[in-house]
């Protein structure tokens, strides 16, 4: 009789549902892995995976390295431009884009490339580097940025001698077709070719003024709404070089152009 409650109790015990150890997921780190992956929309794709790690992982759990191979790479390049060890960043990029050519980075990965080589003078490799991206990636996100750090890497070699950088700032820092409106009366979409043309504007100017001011008086003279962004970055350009021919053409700005933010 004495035994009967051990009995009882060993009995129901043994009735009592069996939860795995390996499946609980503390609520706080559940919580914590899924605000991650919200932030994700919300931050910068490497700051975002840089908490993820932070977070450490259960066995389930898809590490990013595993979805996309770039990843790794990406995150260690943009580590290293942010420290401004430009050496270092522009190739883990450059490798990046060889050993994953078809990835979806791989373009805007010989962008930034591009971007840390010229950061760190080595301009003769830059220049390469984004001719590379023109011809293979013409839907990269970063092509347009590309033309106009071209346009930079090219001044900065035309000021060191380099004639055919010299004959491609003259080529591009001259007018283009005139601005006009659209067939329904409208300006145009913000032309993304007028970066490119101020960078190489801005190069000549200081590579041969007498030859870039002349053609920034012709910009600045045209009155029109649509030219109106052109006409505001070709007065800070103009403002770079002091002068008394530079001085005279601001003043007419100042004084004639119609458009309130460029005077």
């Amino acid at each position: 009789m004495q035994g009967l409650p051990l009995l009882v109790a060993a009995t129901l015990a043994l009735q009592q549902p069996v939860v795995p150890l390996h499946i609980v997921v503390p609520p706080v780190q559940a919580q914590a892995a899924l605000g991650a992956l919200h932030a994700l929309d919300a931050l910068d794709t490497l700051d975002a995976l840089d908490a993820l790690d932070a977070l450490g992982t259960d066995e389930g759990w898809v590490q990013p390295d595993e979805q996309d191979p770039t990843d790794s790479l990406w995150r260690a390049a943009r580590q290293a431009l942010n420290r401004a060890d430009y050496q270092s960043a522009a190739n883990l990029y450059g490798d990046l884009a060889r050993r994953y050519p078809t990835a979806s980075r791989a373009g805007d990965a010989l962008y930034w490339a591009a971007f840390a080589l010229y950061k760190n003078d080595n301009l003769d490799r830059a220049r390469s580097v984004l001719a590379t991206q023109q011809q293979r990636y013409p839907k990269a996100a970063t092509l347009r940025d590309g033309d106009a750090l071209l346009a930079r890497v090219q001044g900065a070699l035309a000021k060191q001698g380099d004639a055919e950088a010299a004959e491609w700032i003259r080529r591009h820092a001259q007018p283009g077709a005139d601005t006009g409106g659209t067939r329904g009366g409208g300006c145009p979409g913000e032309d993304d070719d007028d970066d490119l043309r101020i960078a190489a504007l801005n190069g000549l100017l200081q590579m041969d003024a007498t030859s870039a001011l002349p053609i920034l008086k012709k910009v600045l003279a045209k009155r029109d709404a649509c030219s109106a962004g052109l006409r505001r970055k070709a007065v800070f350009i103009v403002s770079q070089k002091r002068g008394g021919e530079t001085e005279d053409i601001l003043l007419d700005v100042a004084r004639n152009d119609p458009d309130s933010d460029v005077r």
